[in-house]
């Protein structure tokens, strides 16, 4: 029964023309009226929900591609990128087999002096064969 207030309060209100997220949050409101949960739930819970790390990233990789885009930095890697490999059919693939991607690997973990990106260099060493 609670289900169906939940769909029915959603549906209800995206046909009177309210606001999508205003609709999740009525009818989400009205479910925890229905099924008698405290009301003191709801902002745990939506606090709970954005509460990750991960989405602590989002903006921090949008304002590095601005600088990028403003400083120009991203028109010198796509040339560097096109005098590399752009001559190769598919070179600039954006998959992980793509030409680009194997030469930029390459370069950025032969020089960031990191131990576990640099293979193969000691065989003795057991941190060399770790995949990097």
């Amino acid at each position: 029964m609670n289900l169906a207030i939940l769909i029915g309060v959603f549906v209800g209100g995206l046909v009177i023309g309210l606001p999508v997220a205003v609709t999740l949050g009525v009818s989400s409101f009205c479910y925890l009226l229905a099924a008698g949960i405290p009301l003191v739930v709801m902002p745990q819970k939506m606090y709970a929900g954005i509460d990750v790390f991960v989405l602590l990233c989002i903006p921090g990789f949008i304002l590095a591609g601005n600088l990028m885009n403003n400083g120009g930095i991203t028109e010198r890697i796509i040339r560097f990128a096109n005098g590399l490999v752009g001559w190769v059919r598919g070179g600039l693939g954006p998959d992980q087999c793509g030409c680009f991607n194997v030469v930029w690997r390459n370069i950025r973990n032969g020089g960031c002096g990191c131990r576990l990106y640099r293979r193969g260099d000691d065989p003795g060493d057991e941190e060399s064969r770790l995949p990097g």
